[in-house]
């Protein structure tokens, strides 16, 4: 959310990354992510959104499904040991006084 602003350009990105690779290396693929970026995507309606871009070895190609779902559950690990939020859709409703 919006309070995390100013460590939503500098800090995240980074613990975020960081995180990824180390659950990365846990559950075995050490050495099969070549590759792993972090950066702030954009300021969204309710919240501020990071991308995840992660290149595995060509031989996991097939197992993308399953490193993709991977992803989600490592940065939601992330987002519940740093306290971030994940905002969800809301809808305000403003009831008036009615006609009489």
């Amino acid at each position: 959310t919006y309070n995390l602003q100013q460590e939503s350009v500098s800090t995240i990105p980074d613990t975020l990354k960081a995180h990824i690779e180390r659950r990365a290396n846990d559950e075995g693929y050490a050495g099969r992510l070549i590759n792993l970026q972090v950066e702030f995507e954009r300021a969204n309606t309710s919240s501020l959104d990071l991308v995840v871009i992660a290149d595995f070895d060509g031989e996991l190609a097939d197992l993308y499904n399953r490193l993709r779902r991977r992803l989600q559950r490592w940065c939601v690990e992330a987002c519940t040991e740093y306290h971030w939020e994940i905002p969800f859709t809301q809808l305000t409703l403003h009831q008036t006084e009615p006609t009489r």
